[in-house]
């Protein structure tokens, strides 16, 4: 049985996981666009559509 702390840290590895795999979309959706020569929208996961070169709300 794990304790409090190695399950909490088990979440924290899961939730960097989600956020690594989250942001190889976002750049590849970037890249793509790039290449495409067009200008994007995408949403981050606080909701905020971002227009633009980068998403403003992960810098």
């Amino acid at each position: 049985m794990k304790n409090a702390m190695e399950q909490e840290l088990d979440m924290i590895d899961e939730s960097l996981c989600n956020l690594e795999a989250r942001r190889t979309e976002i750049i590849n959706q970037i890249e793509q666009n790039k290449m495409n020569g067009r200008s994007y929208t995408i949403t981050t996961n606080r909701g905020f559509a971002e227009t633009g070169m980068r998403a403003r709300g992960w810098r």
